[in-house]
């Protein structure tokens, strides 16, 4: 049996005790011990709170390093959620606006037709700007950064800006990054408690002054921008400004998160960050088993469905069994 390190509404006075979630983490166990998972990581908060913090298993396929509380892991495209952020950082300090011109702040990005593109087009996958136009070496994508920048700058977009999506899954971070630098002068350069801790902070708290966006920030990230088939990874998504947003049931997540304001973004192989803004949930997950599900796993999955059901919130029709 692996080994599974508990911390979970351990606190004094804690809001939401240990006993609550005691079926979270019997899950997590459950599947740290039948191999279902090799490490995982799982956080939870509630109006910013740590009410579910739990690692385990090992960090290596040779299981010889136990997971720690602080073990680094790939999450993949889960990383985009701190590009958005950063993004949204911008726009709740009134240093760019969404509806504002790319070129305003990056005047060469306007060559080729891309003159009016706005900011949330970049934030919400559906600039067109998907890749480079000619071949690139892995070499080329990260040393020089300018070289990328350059040829996106330079090149003509796929289609019109705004009218559909296609998942900028190469060149999100430059495109955000670039426009932070721009901006600010600062480039873009973290587990799942980091990523729980964070967005908490940002967004599902309800103590505005604790909250670091702004309400009038926040609405715009469950604004639909797109909402169809995604030209590059080939099944529905709903897109709002730099996250997504559970579908109308046709989308992968329709059928494992609850009715509700929620979104989400996740990473190749299963990690996934979700944030529920009528329940001030922020639920944070990362492993190092990889699957090949289109949004999450079936580990998380089970793991959503317990929360919520610790909860009392039903979620969709999977019903997180596994």
């Amino acid at each position: 049996m692996d080994t599974l390190v508990t911390n979970v509404g351990a606190e004094p006075g804690a809001k939401h005790q240990l006993s609550m979630f005691e079926g979270v983490r019997n899950k997590v166990s459950e599947l740290l011990g039948s191999g279902v998972e090799l490490g995982a990581c799982l956080t939870v908060t509630i109006d910013g709170e740590d009410v579910v913090n739990l690692w385990g298993g090992y960090a290596d396929a040779n299981r010889t390093r136990p997971w720690k509380e602080d073990t680094i892991v790939n999450v993949f495209s889960t990383t985009k959620t701190i590009c958005a952020l950063a993004g949204l950082i911008l726009i709740n300090e009134g240093e760019v606006l969404p509806y504002d011109k790319v070129s305003k702040y990056w005047p060469e990005f306007a060559a080729n037709g891309k003159e009016n593109f706005e900011v949330r087009h970049l934030l919400s996958h559906s600039s067109g700007v998907v890749a480079c136009e000619n071949p690139i070496t892995l070499q080329e994508m990260c040393d020089p950064y300018e070289e990328v920048i350059s040829r996106l700058e330079k090149q003509p977009a796929r289609w019109e800006p705004g009218i559909k999506s296609g998942y900028h899954a190469w060149t999100y971070g430059y495109l955000i990054g670039e426009l932070m630098r721009r901006k600010t002068g600062l480039t873009l350069t973290d587990n799942s408690k980091a990523l729980a801790t964070i967005w908490s902070k940002y967004l599902t708290i309800s103590d505005e002054s604790k909250r670091i966006l702004s309400q009038d920030t926040i609405d715009p990230i469950y604004k639909e921008q797109t909402y169809g088939p995604d030209l590059c990874i080939g099944f529905p998504v709903r897109y709002g400004i730099g996250m997504g947003l559970k579908g109308n049931g046709n989308t992968p997540v329709d059928s494992w998160l609850p009715e509700g304001k929620i979104c989400f973004w996740g990473g190749w192989g299963g990690s996934m960050l979700i944030n529920d803004l009528d329940r001030r949930i922020t639920i944070a997950y990362a492993m190092n088993k990889m699957s090949l599900g289109s949004a999450g796993n079936e580990a998380v999955y089970a793991y959503v469905a317990e929360i919520y059901k610790a909860l009392g919130v039903p979620v969709g029709t999977t019903n997180g069994k596994i």
